[in-house]
């Protein structure tokens, strides 16, 4: 794989009313950035945002980083990423 991935959110204050940047998984509005951390150096290989709320992660993904990895590329994520580039990590949980 060449990295990890995946989005970040900050908290931005907004009039409640700014749907697309409502979250609702933190209940407030937020801006939301796609990074991408190199699997064996400290340093971001990418970097996309800001992104809307109201965004998914692989709606984001879709937009900009899918266009630009090769078709033999993966990429560490977590459940949020759905496709032939990303390799999820074993669980621990039990």
């Amino acid at each position: 794989p060449i990295g990890i991935l995946d989005v970040t959110d900050f908290f931005v204050f907004a009039d409640w009313q700014k749907w697309n940047l409502w979250s609702f998984k933190h209940r407030t509005t937020v801006l939301k950035y796609e990074i991408v951390l190199h699997m064996r150096k400290n340093l971001i290989i990418w970097c996309s945002g800001p992104w809307t709320g109201r965004s998914s992660d692989q709606g984001i993904f879709n937009q900009q980083l899918k266009n630009v990895l090769k078709e033999n590329e993966k990429i560490v994520s977590d459940s949020g990423y759905n496709g032939p580039h990303f390799i999820r990590p074993l669980s621990t949980k039990k």
